[in-house]
């Protein structure tokens, strides 16, 4: 009897050592700032893409062009002339001195007031 009880505390803690799953690699954050107008703060999943392309051009007679293209992960963030656009639904407007912050799992806010889709 003694033999059957030490076989099965072994099996009991052998399954319960086997149910701890190691904990899942954190997600990244990024922030930068652009143009001196918008600072960003975006959430990337572990291993996802994180690419940025920012121009602006201003001709001095009161026209400028700017663009904004951020892939973070599965998602899309634009920025055209000052319209937001995520996954290329549009989202508002933003202006110098906003702050833009995208998570991980899609929630998009501008200072600190979530944004939905138009």
């Amino acid at each position: 009897m003694g033999r059957a009880v030490a076989v099965c505390l072994v099996g009991l803690v052998a399954s319960v050592a086997g149910c701890q799953k190691p904990a899942a690699p954190a997600n990244d954050w990024s922030q930068t700032t652009l143009f001196g107008m918008y600072e960003f703060e975006v959430e990337r999943p572990p291993g996802g893409p994180l690419n940025l392309t920012a121009r602006r051009t201003d001709d001095g007679a009161g026209h400028v062009d700017e663009l904004v293209d951020y892939q973070i992960g599965p998602r899309r963030l634009r920025v055209v002339n000052g319209d937001l656009a995520l996954d290329d639904t549009r989202r508002g407007r933003v202006q110098k001195g906003d702050k833009i912050r995208l998570t991980a799992d899609g929630r998009l806010s501008v200072n600190a007031t979530e944004r939905a889709a138009e």
